[in-house]
């Protein structure tokens, strides 16, 4: 009995401490239309890229060939759905499938099918390897299960060890011998010599299987790399079993490898890519399926087309993007916040009808031509700058790099909708003129009227710390013009990455500046002025006690917050920089204590690094939308239609009945509709729904036993325990 009651307390400690946590409170939206050069974008609010790994699977069981691609930059899944037909290229952003992948990918993904059932399988970098989540998916749902946390190999003479793939490195995973199962090509621990691990599933009649890999040559091709020029020595030799080297003092640095059959002869060639340079080197083997052997190199690969030229670090991936069932390539750069962070994402289609391979370049900006994408960070900010009565879009940068080089500015993109049915046109690429000031970097914009002229000013936060004012000198009605008026604005300093905010906070009608920095903390600066330009003054820091580094567990948060009102109360949402949106209550008479912190994730968000979110109601049917910018550069829009409609105190007397229940229960002294969810004593959610005045839940499917109900609003949770007869 006393173990019982210990399992229930330690289970409900954990709904009434983090089930709140959990709700969800955004929608995505992706309905609203953006045009750019004159088209409209078909995964606009898709997010950005930058450091793409794209994989095939057929996500919705059409019979066609979907995307799958991992940003390293982030570690974000997107998914798009395949619309193309034959020789006709068209992907379209799926969101709805991001969240069946497994949690907590990292480093590099790829789907491969390992266990032979036609279903792609997830493997992923963990430690010095990686692993495998086999695809248990139906028809109708797709879903992933822990086959391995870590693949093994036999090294020879009794050793079986971890198949090393560097968490900086992409392994080439491909039917070496064409025998029906996977094999790997990976670069050893401090090695310049390419690893094979032959997969012998089905040589030992066991199908596919996870421990039948073997080193099979630890001088695969016979070449080494040096990592110094990028140079690749051929006819070399192997000393002892892999750890293979002329010149020991060479050591594995960093490289990308991919391995296709380019002449139809049976055999693999291979691509790499290395870690400090920008072109890549293809190695042609003239050898067999059996013995492979490198007989000359490409160096600037492909040399008979346009090079792959990525700034540095060049992966490649091989995809059928127009549906004639060849396999295209797509070459991206590997890494993170190095390589240029727009159009690099280049498609080489596979022009020849036989069995070899000829690559011709198509686009350098491969799904990216189709969604909002500035670059290197994304800070949206809502302002209606032509004023003509409809929202528009500003968005900052962090960096927007061409040949490594990298200058911040704002883009704009122009309402050009209705007010209830919003649309929006990329307007201009250097919003205010700011690239006359470069180099810049992190442009995080806000807009308000802190002149009191009666036209919104512009305040900008910096990477050093600092706030820049732009007066409007244009005057109410007019389109905006902007002048520079302070390059730091009242000796502002928050640290490093400022991103500020203008919000009236104590209801004085003068709007107050609140700052996030890289610390994670916010700082509270009241307007002190009566009249005349605002008067900005410290009142508190960090302000509402947050820190988001310490709450995410990091040496940085990168805070970023935004305000609103939800059921007449202010409510906080902050971005950060892992990614999660949290959002804190309590606010109101409370500006020197402590927030609430309603929600540590919201709606369990994976938008990547760095997350700044801005909050306007667009279509003016009084519910306000969101859109999150990201460091791979592009913005996701959502809708935040889950407001519980509480008032702060509002679950103290609430109640559940009857209790005992048998088949259906209901919440007593409750007049507005909830949000509730049902757990087992596992802490497993059954269910989970909205909730109206004197509705009956009906429970006749659960089993007999305890189960824990919970309901909350924008402040408060309440957890109520529930015997189902």
């Amino acid at each position: 009995m006393m173990r019982l009651i210990l399992i229930l307390f330690v289970i409900d400690f954990f709904l009434f401490q983090s089930v709140l946590l959990k709700a969800q409170d955004l929608t995505p939206i992706d309905s609203i239309e953006v045009i750019q050069g004159g088209r409209i974008l078909n995964s606009a609010w898709a997010g950005g890229i930058n450091n793409a790994q794209l994989s095939e699977m057929d996500l919705n069981n059409d019979g066609k060939k979907d995307l799958f691609v991992f940003d390293r930059n982030g570690n974000r899944i997107t998914t798009y759905l395949n619309k193309g037909g034959i020789d006709t290229i068209k992907f379209v952003y799926a969101p709805q499938y991001e969240s069946k992948f497994p949690d907590g990918l990292t480093d590099w993904v790829l789907l491969r099918d390992l266990n032979c059932d036609g279903k792609q399988d997830v493997l992923s970098s963990v430690g010095n390897g990686f692993n495998v989540f086999y695809n248990t998916s139906s028809s109708t749902e797709l879903s992933f299960e822990l086959a391995s946390n870590m693949v093994n190999s036999d090294f020879g003479g009794n050793l079986i060890s971890n198949l090393y793939v560097s968490r900086v490195d992409i392994p080439a995973i491909i039917d070496m011998d064409n025998d029906g199962d996977l094999d790997v090509l990976t670069f050893p621990v401090g090695g310049t010599t390419i690893e094979y691990h032959r997969n012998y599933s089905i040589e030992n009649g066991q199908g596919c299987k996870l421990d039948q890999f073997k080193l099979e040559d630890a001088c695969w091709g016979k070449v080494k790399e040096d990592f110094a020029t990028n140079s690749v020595y051929l006819n070399q030799t192997c000393r002892g079993w892999g750890f293979v080297v002329e010149d020991q003092n060479i050591q594995h640095a960093g490289s990308t490898v991919f391995a296709f059959d380019s002449d139809g002869d049976g055999d693999k060639e291979v691509v790499l890519g290395d870690i400090s340079f920008p072109k890549a080197t293809f190695l042609f083997n003239s050898g067999s399926i059996n013995e492979a052997y490198i007989s000359s190199q490409d160096s600037i690969f492909p040399s008979y087309d346009v090079p792959v030229n990525l700034y540095i670090f060049p992966a490649f991936y091989s995809i059928d993007a127009n549906n004639d069932g060849q396999n295209d390539v797509i070459a991206c750069p590997n890494g993170p916040n190095a390589s240029d962070n727009f159009s690099n994402v280049w498609l080489y289609k596979d022009i020849d009808t036989s069995k070899a391979v000829y690559l011709e370049l198509q686009q350098r900006n491969f799904l990216q031509d189709q969604m909002i994408d500035v670059g290197e960070g994304a800070f949206p900010s809502f302002f209606d700058y032509n004023q003509d009565g409809l929202t528009d879009i500003i968005i900052g940068n962090y960096s927007y790099k061409v040949n490594g080089v990298g200058n911040s500015k704002l883009v704009s993109y122009k309402n050009t909708g209705t007010l209830q049915k919003p649309k929006f046109t990329l307007d201009n690429s250097d919003f205010a003129g700011l690239l006359q000031y470069a180099p810049l970097a992190n442009l995080a914009p806000c807009f308000g009227d802190i002149d009191y002229d009666g036209d919104k000013d512009m305040l900008i936060g910096t990477s050093v710390g600092e706030i820049m004012f732009f007066e409007n000198t244009a005057g109410n009605g007019n389109t905006a013009s902007f002048s520079l008026k302070q390059t730091k604005m009242q000796n502002i300093d928050v640290g490093n990455f400022a991103k500020p905010t203008l919000y009236d906070l104590n209801n004085d009608n003068r709007l107050d500046l609140i700052v996030g920095g890289s610390d994670g903390r916010l700082s509270y600066y009241q307007d002190t002025a009566t009249s005349g330009l605002s008067k900005f003054k410290l009142i508190k820091k960090p302000f509402g006690n947050i820190n988001i580094a310490a709450i995410q567990g990091n040496s940085v948060g990168y805070a970023s917050p935004a305000f609103c009102k939800e059921d007449n109360n202010t409510v906080l949402y902050v971005g950060s920089a892992n990614g999660p949106i949290l959002k804190f209550g309590n606010i109101d008479g409370n500006l020197t204590g402590t927030f609430s912190l309603v929600n540590d994730s919201v709606a369990n968000l994976n938008l990547g690094f760095r997350t700044h979110p801005a909050i306007a109601d667009l279509n003016n049917d009084g519910i306000n939308e969101m859109l999150i910018g990201n460091y791979a550069g592009g913005v996701r829009l959502f809708s935040v239609i889950k407001s519980t409609g509480f008032s702060k105190l509002s679950l103290q007397n609430l109640t559940i009945f009857p209790n005992p229940a048998t088949n259906s229960f209901k919440f007593h002294q409750l007049n507005t509709n909830v949000i509730f969810e049902i757990y087992n004593l596992a802490g497993k959610l059954i269910l989970e729904a909205n909730y109206q005045p004197n509705e009956t839940v009906d429970i006749s499917m659960l089993t007999s036993g305890l189960y824990f109900v919970k309901v909350l609003n924008n402040f408060e949770h309440k957890v109520f325990k529930l015997l189902k007869e």
